[in-house]
Parts: C-alpha cells; sequence; structure tokens
C-alpha cells in the first residue's frame, strides 16, 4: 500500500466494500492491522467483511518474516496467494468451473474462410 496510514485506510475501506474480492492483503504490522480493524468495527463494517483481509501478506503458517527484502516478501505472498486458492472457501471466486468451460469450447463459433 502506501507509507500514508490515513490513505492506506481509505483504500482498505474501498476494497472491502467490493463484493469481487474474496481476499485483500495489506501489508504492514500487527499494530497497524489492529488499528485499522477497530477502526473498521467503529465506522459499522461487518464482520465477514474485515475477515476478508489478511494482515500483515505474507505469513506462513502464521510464522513472522525476517528476511525483509521484496524479493523474500513477493515469495512469502505468493505462497499464501497459492495455498488461499487451494482452499475451498475461496474456490468460488476462481471463474468457470470445468463444465462451463467445456460448454464455452464446445459451443464456441467456427469460422469458415
Amino acid at each position: 500500500m502506501t507509507h500514508n496510514h490515513e490513505e492506506d485506510y481509505m483504500l482498505i475501506k474501498a476494497l472491502i466494500e467490493r463484493d469481487d474480492l474474496a481476499s485483500i492483503g495489506l501489508i504492514g504490522s500487527a499494530s497497524k492491522w489492529a488499528s485499522f480493524e477497530g477502526r473498521l468495527k467503529r465506522d459499522g463494517y461487518p464482520t465477514d467483511q474485515i475477515a476478508r483481509v489478511r494482515s500483515p501478506i505474507g505469513l506462513i503458517h502464521a510464522t513472522k518474516l525476517n528476511n525483509k527484502t521484496p524479493y523474500a516478501i513477493a515469495l512469502t505472498v505468493v505462497t499464501e496467494l497459492l495455498w488461499l486458492t487451494d482452499t475451498p472457501s475461496y474456490r468460488e471466486n476462481r471463474g468457470l468451473d470445468s463444465k462451463a468451460l467445456r460448454a464455452l469450447f464446445t459451443n464456441a463459433p467456427t469460422t469458415t474462410s
């Protein structure tokens, strides 16, 4: 996100209001998230919307990352996203199922030249 906590908070509010995001990652400290979470609750956001925010992003098995280089953070975020996309509760947001895809390809219009 940004180096401005107020701007980050406004971004998080805008993102949790969307219904097309299964998961929202926020980089930052646990205390930053605790502050944001409290504000979101006071602002009246439902628990299920707030629960979609993962902060800090890139936690592997709830273990804090010691290596703070952009490369290491990127790898842990990718690892976390792979885990999330393989979790059944997130599958409904992964696009078309195999049956729908098959129908698209089987009934695809053909062109003749």
